[in-house]
């Protein structure tokens, strides 16, 4: 660009500023990308948008990557988003964001300007009053969308949370907006800058602009601003070069390592944070007989008719000898039974209440003494020590199989069930006994058990395979 002959150079926008604001840039576009690929599972909010709308932009049944990602990515967002609003506080640069009454009748002159509407302008800082305005709009997007965001990513646990936001459903819709607010604000946020031309651009990249005086030269500027688009480069480069080598690593359980690392630091997080109880939603009991939405037929490869079903056995094996038992679901029946109305949530997005009828799996393990190291019966208040840290459950023939760790097993909402809505489960629903986990997305309610099985090392778990997370907690 050819500039003046004398210009001078004024700070305009410190360096926590700078450095936070364009990290956030693309962080954003990779969490608006992941959100999408986990959206596109159950679109809601868009059913009008053809399929072939999300598998041109490569969304296409890419939940587990999208998860993965997100969660990794949402973190960071997270810490970046802390550091810019501690440097608001400390510095009191909030004055210079923070919208005053009479900013919002200044704002609508300032479009009215941009619109070509009205000839001058209000008065200007360093912000006028409608940017003041979308900042701070902006910040307040950010704060629900992550806080909407930990509801629908944690509805039991962040229960309380959940309740303020009006309920799981109202969480993921607020969040969906939210998200597209932020979209619509960046987008706006681009054609502004664009607007108002390469000094605003260089003044966010080099933290100075150049204003007009006669007594100054060009030298000095002109370095300090190739040096700040050379470092601006260089950490654009790195980035792109450190998620390029993020998705080249080795996979892990059908994720690059990397990411299925972020997996594991969340479930040490929640793990760590939230022990107990976790107790959830209270619903109201559908109707008795009322349908209940069907998803997925893994391990059902055969129709099970009544002999069948007098047929199936339950096999439970304890590491150990004399530690293996088969029982019918006369003795499943013959155990204290518990009546539990869940809201059961699918990984997809979607979640529906459902009564259920069954065995707790603490008084499964209270009946049958499995799951124990030394054969004593499980009893409240056991050592953990006492027991194997890990359950498997697998269906007849195999082919589907789950692992989930004893805490969840343990919790009192867990059911070994045969009923659903009142009635005996149904072919498609598993029959004769499944297992639900409140606590867990419903990848872990397998239906169909044939198999349950202790271990000290984690058994192998199907989803966890296919790129989810294994905790699978709510």
């Amino acid at each position: 660009m050819a500039a003046p002959e004398s210009d001078s150079i004024r700070p305009k926008h410190p360096l926590w500023i700078r450095w936070t604001h364009w990290i956030n840039f693309p962080l954003l576009a990779l969490m608006v990308f992941s959100g999408a690929e986990i959206y596109w599972a159950n679109d809601i909010y868009t059913p009008f948008v053809p399929d072939e709308v999300y598998r041109a932009l490569g969304l296409n049944n890419r939940l587990a990557d999208g998860m993965a990602l997100h969660f990794a990515a949402a973190w960071v967002f997270v810490v970046n988003g802390g550091a810019y609003l501690l440097y608001l506080a400390i510095s009191g640069a909030w004055r210079e964001v923070a919208p005053r009454p009479a900013h919002f009748r200044e704002a609508l002159h300032v479009a009215l300007h941009d619109l070509g509407l009205r000839p001058a302008l209000p008065p200007q800082g360093k912000f006028n009053a409608a940017q003041r305005l979308a900042y701070c709009g902006v910040l307040i997007m950010a704060a629900l969308a992550v806080a909407s965001g930990l509801a629908i990513y944690k509805p039991v646990q962040l229960g309380w949370l959940r309740s303020i936001l009006g309920g799981y459903e109202a969480a993921r819709l607020e969040h969906f907006l939210m998200a597209a607010g932020i979209v619509a604000f960046f987008a706006v946020h681009v054609a502004q800058v664009i607007r108002a031309g390469w000094g605003a651009f260089r003044a966010m990249v080099t933290g100075f602009e150049v204003q007009p005086d006669p007594a100054a030269g060009l030298s000095e500027w002109r370095r300090r601003s190739r040096r700040a688009f050379l470092v601006a480069g260089a950490a654009g480069a790195t980035g792109a070069l450190g998620l390029a080598w993020v998705f080249t690593r080795a996979e892990d359980n059908g994720l690059p390592w990397p990411l299925r690392a972020a997996h594991r630091a969340n479930e040490r997080l929640w793990r760590g944070v939230y022990r107990g109880n976790r107790l959830g939603e209270s619903p109201v009991a559908p109707p008795a007989g009322a349908p209940f939405r069907v998803n997925g037929d893994l391990g059902l490869t055969e129709e099970l008719d009544a002999a069948d079903l007098d047929a199936w056995r339950l096999t439970v094996t304890t590491p150990g000898a004399g530690r293996g038992a088969t029982l019918t679901l006369a003795d499943l029946r013959g155990m204290p039974q518990t009546e539990t109305t869940e809201v059961f949530k699918c990984i997809e997005g979607w979640s529906e209440p459902i009564a259920y009828r069954g065995v707790r799996f603490s008084d499964f393990l209270a009946a049958t003494g499995a799951g124990t190291r030394d054969g004593r019966p499980w009893a409240p208040g056991m050592p953990e020590a006492s027991l194997y840290p890990y359950v498997g459950l697998e269906t007849p023939d195999a082919q589907y199989y789950v692992s989930l760790d004893m805490e969840s097993a343990l919790h009192p909402k867990t059911l070994l069930a045969f009923e659903i809505n009142g009635l005996p489960l149904s072919d498609e629903h598993g029959a004769p006994l499944r297992l639900i986990v409140p606590v867990k997305y419903g990848i872990k309610s397998i239906k169909r058990i044939g198999r349950i099985f202790f271990a000290a090392e984690r058994p192998q778990d199907y989803w966890a395979e296919q790129g989810y997370d294994w905790y699978a907690g709510l």
